[in-house]
C-alpha cells in the first residue's frame, strides 16, 4: 500500500453554500486527501497565512473587508504569502478573467459551473505549476551564482515588455550599487558608447533573427566615475512564444578593459619598433676658463631660439657666462645649477677629467631632460667644452618601460614573448599561474613543447604559423595542457613585433583560461535547445534541422526526406488519473524509445505536450511507414511500470515526405499533421499517410 497523498488546503470563503460544496467537493477525491481550513474574511485569511500551516489557498473576491481585484492584491502584498492561488468568483467575464491572471493566480474557476473533479483538477496543476515555478527559480539562481562566481555580470531580458533583471555583480561593474539601476533595457542602451550602439544592436538583432547561435559583443559602457570601459557582453535566447517569436534572452558582462588596453599598449609598441627615433644632436658650447661661452654650434643656437624667454635654464649665446648663469640661479633649479657649475670648476682644475649629469629643463609648457657632460678641449683647461643632450624621450622611454613591465607582470592573463622560433625568452606570473611552470622552466623552451594537449592536429598549428609569420595577429581557442597534466580551454592571441625595417624579431602571446566561460556557454546553447524534460531538441532546434535538410534537399532532387508527427494517445487522461509526474514518465518513457529506433543521421524532437516530431533523411515513404509501424508495436508492447501499475501507452502517427515545392519546414509538418489527424480520427493507435487531402 502507498501513503495517500494529503493538501493543506486554505478556503477564504463569506458564503456557508460555497464553502460546504467545496468541503463536499474535495472529499470526494480517491487518490489524494484534503484537509480544509476554512474562514469567512481577509483578515482571518492574512492571520491563517501567518502561520504556514497550507499548500494552496482557494480565494473568494467578495468578502465583507475586501472586494475584487484588491483583495488578490492584499493577499499577494502579504510577506507570508508564498502559495499557489486559485480564484472563486461569479462573475463570468472575459477581461476580468485576463485581469485575475495577470495578477498571478495559477487559475480561476466561475461559480456554479465547475464540478469536484474540475476543482481537484484545478488544484493539482496549480500545485504542480508552483513546484515547477519554484524549480526553475532555484536552477535560475543556482545558474546566476555560478557566474557571478566566475567575476560575470548576469542579465535576464523580457523581449516582451523590455524589462531586464541586472545581477548585483553586472551592477558593480559599472560602479553602480544595486539600487541606482533600474529594470529596464534602457539602462544599459543609454550606456553603450555612441559608435558601439548601432554594432550592438545588430548583433542581438542577427540572433533575435536567427541568423548567429548566440549574441557576441565587445562594446564601451560609461561607467558610474565618468569612464569609458570595455565589455565583452554576450547573451542567448533561452525561451519563446507560442507564435515561435523571442521572449527571453539571459547572457552576461565581462570587463575585458584590460585586455583591450594591453591590445592597445602592444600595438603602440609595435609602432614604436617600428619607427626609427631620430638623433638629436648635442647641443655643444665652449666656454674660457672664466666660464665665458666663446662658441656655440647650430643645435645650441636653435634651442636657444626657440626656448629664450621660456626658460630660466637657457643660456644666450656668445659672450653669456655660463659659471656666472648658474651660479645666480634662485628657482627650483638652483641644486642642479650650482651641481653643475661644481662640475665645470672640478674639470677646469684638472680634478676630474669629465663631469656627467643628468638635469630636468622645465618651462611651463613642457618638461625636459637633459645630460650634461663637461670634458676639457683637447686635454686643455684653458677651454671646457659643454655638450648638453636631450634624453627627454629616453627617460619617458624609461618610465613607459617600467610602466609597461609593471602592467604585463600584474595583469591576469598569461604572456609569453618567444623569439623568432618560439622559443621563450620572457613571460609574466599570470603564465606560471595558469601552466604551472615557473620562468625558469620556461626559458629557452617553446610553448607548444609545455603546454601542447594533442587536440589540435598539425594543420591547427600550420594555420597558425603562417599568419604569425606573414605578420599579421592570430586569435583563436585551443585545448592545452597545464604542467600537472590537467587539460583547459584557452583564448590565445599571438601578434608579430617588428623592427624598424619590418622585421619580425619576436612574437607576444596573450594566454587567457576560457574554461569556465566554455561550460557555461555549453549549458546556455543546452538550454536554449533541448527540451528539458525529455533531453530531445526542442521545438526551435527541431524546425532548425528540418530547415537544413530541406536545403540539402533542394541542392539534391534524389534526396528523400520522410517526415512523421506522432501523438501520445489519450494523454491527457494518463496525466489525470495517474498524476502529471506519471505523464512526465510516460513522456520519457516514450523519448527513450525513440532513441533506441532511430539512426545517427535521423532527428527526433519534442513539438510540445505530448506532441513529438521526427525526419528521417535518405528514407522512402513505405520504409517511413515501416519504421513507423515498427515503433507504434514496440511501443504498446512495452508498458511503463509506475507505482506498481503496467500503463500501456499507444501513439498515432502522420508521415508525410519532402516535395520540391516545400521551401519551409511548416509545409512538410502540415502535411504530416493532417495525416496525424486522420490517425486519431480513425481510431487511434495507427499510422496513416498523407494522401493529399
Amino acid at each position: 500500500m502507498y501513503a495517500k497523498l494529503s493538501y493543506r488546503v486554505l478556503l477564504i470563503e463569506d458564503d456557508p453554500s460555497d464553502a460546504h460544496l467545496v468541503s463536499r467537493y474535495l472529499k470526494l477525491s480517491t487518490d489524494v486527501g484534503f484537509e480544509l481550513t476554512w474562514v469567512v474574511s481577509l483578515s482571518e485569511g492574512l492571520a491563517q497565512l501567518q502561520k504556514n500551516e497550507h499548500d494552496i489557498l482557494l480565494l473568494d473576491l467578495s468578502l465583507p473587508d475586501s472586494k475584487g481585484l484588491e483583495t488578490v492584491k492584499a493577499i499577494r502584498s502579504s510577506t507570508h504569502f508564498s502559495l499557489p492561488l486559485i480564484v472563486l468568483t461569479g462573475h463570468d467575464d472575459t477581461g476580468f478573467a485576463l485581469d485575475i491572471l495577470e495578477s498571478g493566480v495559477q487559475d480561476y474557476l466561475i461559480k456554479g459551473r465547475f464540478d469536484g473533479d474540475a476543482l481537484i483538477r484545478a488544484i493539482r496543476y496549480a500545485l504542480h505549476r508552483s513546484k515547477l515555478e519554484q524549480s526553475l527559480h532555484e536552477a535560475e539562481e543556482r545558474w546566476r551564482f555560478a557566474l557571478e562566481g566566475a567575476g560575470d555580470g548576469v542579465w535576464d531580458w523580457n523581449l516582451l515588455t523590455n524589462e531586464v533583471f541586472y545581477s548585483p555583480r553586472w551592477k558593480a561593474l559599472l560602479g553602480f550599487s544595486e539600487d541606482e539601476i533600474d529594470n529596464d533595457v534602457n539602462e544599459w542602451e543609454k550606456r553603450v558608447y555612441p559608435l558601439d550602439l548601432p554594432i550592438a544592436i545588430a548583433n542581438i538583432q542577427a540572433h533575435l533573427d536567427g541568423r548567429v547561435d548566440s549574441y557576441d559583443c565587445e562594446h564601451r559602457l560609461m561607467c558610474k566615475n565618468g569612464q569609458w570601459r570595455w565589455f565583452m557582453d554576450r547573451g542567448v535566447v533561452v525561451s519563446w512564444t507560442d507564435m515561435g517569436l523571442p521572449q527571453r534572452m539571459i547572457g552576461t558582462l565581462s570587463d575585458i578593459t584590460n585586455r583591450k588596453n594591453m591590445e592597445q599598449e602592444l600595438q603602440q609598441s609595435k609602432q614604436f619598433a617600428v619607427s626609427t627615433i631620430d638623433a638629436l644632436s648635442a647641443h655643444i658650447c665652449v666656454l674660457d676658463k672664466s666660464g665665458a661661452i666663446v662658441a656655440v654650434n647650430r643645435a645650441w643656437r636653435e634651442f636657444y631660439q626657440n626656448n629664450a624667454g621660456a626658460s630660466s635654464n637657457c643660456i644666450s649665446v656668445i659672450d653669456s657666462n655660463y659659471l656666472a648663469v648658474c651660479d645666480c640661479t634662485t628657482d627650483d633649479s638652483s641644486e642642479q645649477a650650482a651641481q653643475m657649475a661644481a662640475g665645470i670648476r672640478s674639470v677646469m682644475k684638472g680634478d676630474m677629467d669629465v663631469f656627467e649629469m643628468e638635469y630636468p629643463c622645465h618651462s611651463e609648457h613642457e618638461v625636459r631632460w637633459f645630460n650634461a657632460r663637461v670634458t676639457p678641449f683637447n686635454d686643455n683647461t684653458e677651454y671646457i667644452v659643454v655638450a648638453h643632450e636631450d634624453i627627454t624621450e629616453r627617460k619617458q622611454a624609461e618610465a613607459r618601460d617600467c610602466l609597461l613591465i609593471a602592467a604585463l607582470e600584474a595583469v591576469g592573463h598569461g604572456i609569453v614573448i618567444t623569439d623568432t622560433s618560439a622559443r621563450i625568452e620572457w613571460a609574466n606570473p599570470a603564465f606560471g599561474k595558469l601552466t604551472g611552470y615557473t620562468l625558469e622552466e620556461a626559458l629557452g623552451k617553446a610553448p607548444k613543447d609545455l603546454v601542447k594537449s594533442g587536440k589540435q592536429d598539425s594543420l591547427f598549428y600550420d594555420d597558425m604559423w603562417q599568419t604569425i609569420r606573414s605578420g599579421k595577429t592570430w586569435c583563436g581557442e585551443l585545448i592545452n595542457k597545464r604542467k600537472n597534466g590537467d587539460l583547459y580551454d584557452e583564448e590565445l592571441t599571438i601578434a608579430p613585433v617588428t623592427d624598424d625595417k619590418g622585421k619580425i624579431t619576436h612574437f607576444v602571446g596573450i594566454k587567457q583560461d576560457i574554461s569556465e566561460r566554455k561550460r557555461l556557454e555549453a549549458e546556455l546553447i543546452q538550454l536554449a535547445t533541448t527540451d528539458p524534460l525529455t533531453g530531445l531538441p526542442n521545438r526551435r532546434h527541431f524546425m532548425e534541422r528540418l530547415g537544413e535538410e530541406i536545403n540539402r534537399s533542394e541542392r539534391n532532387n534524389a534526396h528523400q526526406v520522410a517526415v512523421l508527427m506522432l501523438d501520445l494517445d489519450n494523454f491527457k487522461k494518463i496525466n489525470d488519473r495517474y498524476g502529471h509526474a506519471v505523464g512526465d514518465r510516460v513522456l520519457k518513457h516514450f523519448s527513450a524509445i525513440l532513441r533506441k529506433e532511430l539512426r545517427k543521421i535521423d532527428t527526433v524532437g519534442r513539438l510540445g505536450g505530448e506532441e513529438f516530431g521526427i525526419f528521417l533523411p535518405e528514407t522512402s515513404l513505405s520504409d517511413a511507414g515501416v519504421f513507423a509501424e515498427r515503433l507504434r508495436q514496440e511501443l504498446a508492447q512495452t508498458p511503463l511500470l509506475a507505482d506498481g501499475q503496467s500503463i500501456v501507452t499507444t501513439v498515432s502517427i502522420g508521415i508525410s515526405e519532402l516535395i520540391s515545392k516545400d521551401i519551409q519546414a511548416d509545409s512538410v509538418l502540415i502535411r504530416a499533421d493532417q495525416a496525424l489527424y486522420r490517425a486519431k480520427k480513425n481510431g487511434r493507435n495507427r499510422v496513416e499517410f498523407y494522401n493529399g487531402s
